[in-house]
């Protein structure tokens, strides 16, 4: 486990010159004390545990390394993902772990197949961690476009909550459509332009069947 320090030196008058440690570093370390001047006038013992500025924080699984077999998980980019539920549902089902990663707390399942993962509030931060997270063995759900693009780029699956596959071939053309749309609300000087289509019990359908078949075919080896 890791702790983060959330605050900057100017806005704690307990510092840490260095703002991640681990936990067996916790009881343990030392942190300088700032002046309003920003210089270091002494030191002090802090456990982390024990300060409300400190969160835990977790780090990516690795990327398994070349020739060692990859274990079948799902990446969820989680703050907005309107289909957790579904995910869960096949995914215990399959066996398959989930690893729910946002921004901010979410309730997740007492279930050994469930992880959750806080990454605070910087930007990018799910993005980030999923994308490093992510091997041919992911299934990844996001609806956003970039972090798509990123996770095909480590060989993972990649699904929208409507059950659409983003591909190699496709999400080329879905970063174009996503750059046009910006173009078109930036120059709609105030006027309303049409947004996607309400989430529909046909969306939650196609992507239970989405996710069913991904996991299906990542556990006989991903056939093309």
């Amino acid at each position: 486990m890791l702790w983060r320090c959330r605050l900057s030196w100017q806005d704690c008058a307990n510092s840490p010159s260095s703002r991640t440690l681990r936990s067996s570093q916790i009881a343990l370390r030392p942190f300088t004390r700032a002046s309003p001047t920003g210089k270091f006038r002494d030191a002090s013992w802090i456990d982390p545990r024990a300060c409300r500025s400190f969160i835990p924080i977790s780090l990516p699984s690795p990327t398994p390394a070349p020739g060692v077999p990859a274990t079948r998980q799902i990446l969820v980019d989680a703050d907005a993902c309107p289909v957790k539920e579904e995910i869960y549902k096949v995914a215990f089902r399959h066996q398959a772990p989930v690893t729910i990663v946002s921004n901010q707390r979410l309730r997740v399942p007492d279930h050994p197949l469930v992880r959750r993962v806080v990454v605070g509030d910087g930007f990018d931060a799910a993005d980030d961690w999923i994308a490093q997270a992510s091997h041919p063995a992911s299934v990844v759900i996001t609806a956003d476009i970039l972090l798509a693009d990123r996770a095909i780029k480590a060989g993972a699956m990649v699904l929208a909550p409507t059950g659409k596959p983003f591909t190699a071939s496709s999400i080329g053309g879905a970063i174009a459509t996503r750059a046009i749309m910006a173009d078109l609300r930036a120059g709609a000087m105030g006027e309303a332009l049409g947004g996607p289509a309400p989430f529909s019990k046909a969306d939650r359908s196609r992507f239970l069947s989405a996710l069913d078949e991904a996991l299906t075919r990542l556990a006989r080896g991903r056939p093309a």
